[in-house]
């Protein structure tokens, strides 16, 4: 009788460990003859669609499947965006290409019915599943830059440089800065949610002082700004609210003096010989300096961008063909054979790449689940958590301005978990 009980109970948990295996694909590290460490997670995360899908459709009707679909309006935009990138292939130049990366959206699509699935028909409270694993995520991951850098400098006797080494779980250092600066949101619902749980303030602040130095060290501009703009958005939202000022007040003291304590430890790690301070010479030439290397690349891509838009705005050049159509616009720029596969703006590259009603529909994705949570904060006492989304939501946003999450699993998957965590909210109520 103890071994069915022991069995029932491992039974249960199969839905949230199904979705541990989604939310940490990022951990699937580059295998042998893999050209990039993205393509055995994409590879684990169709098995993983497949597999999931069968047991889903063989267990529950296909009514109870088909109502908890047609709830999620997010969904229904996301597959019209699917649906227009199929067509698009039509013009394409390179069709080849165009399903190779359609096969990899198709996976994020399906990926997103399976989890909308199982949290639909499992009754899982969702959002705290999702917190305790950004909490374990932004843990490994900013420790994996630290100990990174540890190793490189401390261990090795290296003078530290701005180098991929320090990459941790993803592609290159701005991926894995941005990865940290959206998951860092939530360890702000953990501490002002809690009013006099010292034991919830010290692990907050802790993992915030992990994550800010491991920014510190990755000198991503983007993700830096970033994190200022999501700290001064949440602070701002806690001083105007009605939380208790005196407790709140504390709180924000505590969180400059972690920041500043982050600061002056990293500080000394990262001067050489070039410079007295690398992290403020970064910092310092946040500004559009088109003498700047990769900002003036950015703008050159954006700039290519805006001329494919004005001569294909209805169709546009199929998906997954910018990296082939940019080289006849950008052919004076290159060096040697090094050809970009991006634009560093996802919403130019798709507008390029599905026309403006590609467009339209990707940013439908952000509008919809925005204007249900705020018509929910407008009627709820409780806003913490939604402000926390909210900002989740905006680091996504600016890092799709200046890179290309879209196109990355750490990245993309975790801003669907924030999308169907944005309807686990507003239908709580």
């Amino acid at each position: 009788m103890e071994g069915f009980f022991y069995f029932y109970n491992m039974i249960r948990y199969i839905p949230v460990l199904t979705l541990g295996l989604f939310f940490f694909s990022f951990l699937i590290g580059r295998v042998e003859n893999a050209y990039d460490r993205i393509h055995p997670q994409f590879l684990f995360l169709a098995i993983s669609n497949f597999l999931s899908l069968l047991y889903i459709f063989s267990t529950f009707s296909f009514e109870k499947i088909s109502n908890a679909v047609k709830q999620n309006k997010t969904f229904l935009y996301y597959s019209i965006y699917i649906g227009i990138s199929v067509i698009s292939i039509l013009f394409a130049t390179n069709k080849i290409e165009s399903l190779v990366v359609l096969s990899q959206y198709l996976t994020f699509m399906f990926s997103f019915l399976v989890i909308l699935l199982i949290v639909k028909l499992y009754n899982l409270n969702f959002l705290k599943i999702l917190i305790y694993f950004t909490i374990i995520s932004l843990i490994i991951e900013s420790i994996a830059v630290l100990y990174s850098v540890f190793d490189y400098v401390l261990i090795n006797g290296n003078t530290f440089e701005r180098l991929n080494v320090y990459r941790g779980f993803s592609g290159n250092v701005n991926i894995t800065a941005f990865s940290l600066v959206i998951k860092s949101s939530f360890v702000y619902y953990i501490l002002f949610k809690s009013k006099n749980s010292l034991r919830y303030d010290v692990f907050g602040f802790i993992i915030l002082f992990f994550v800010s130095s491991a920014l510190f060290f990755l000198l991503t501009r983007g993700a830096i700004l970033a994190f200022i703009i999501l700290n001064l958005f949440i602070i701002s939202f806690l001083v105007i609210s009605k939380h208790n000022h005196k407790i709140i007040r504390f709180k924000i003291l505590f969180l400059l003096l972690t920041f500043i304590s982050s600061y002056l430890t990293v500080g000394p790690i990262i001067r050489n010989d070039i410079s007295s301070n690398l992290l403020l010479d970064r910092v310092s030439t946040i500004s559009i300096n088109t003498e700047d290397q990769s900002i003036g690349e950015r703008l050159r891509f954006y700039n290519v961008s805006l001329k494919i838009i004005s001569q294909r705005p209805l169709n546009g050049i199929g998906v997954g063909n910018w990296k082939f159509e940019s080289i006849k616009y950008d052919v004076g720029n290159l060096e040697e054979y090094r050809v970009p596969y991006h634009a560093h703006n996802d919403f130019l590259q798709i507008a390029s790449e599905t026309g403006l009603l590609g467009l339209l529909a990707y940013l439908a994705i952000f509008i919809y689940p925005l204007k249900g949570l705020l018509r929910y904060l407008y009627n709820s006492k409780e806003k913490l958590l939604g402000i926390c989304l909210i900002g989740a939501m905006g680091v996504y946003f600016i890092d799709s301005m200046l890179n290309f999450p879209i196109a990355r699993p750490i990245s993309h998957l975790y801003f669907i978990f924030i999308l169907i965590g944005f309807e686990s909210l507003t239908k709580s109520k």
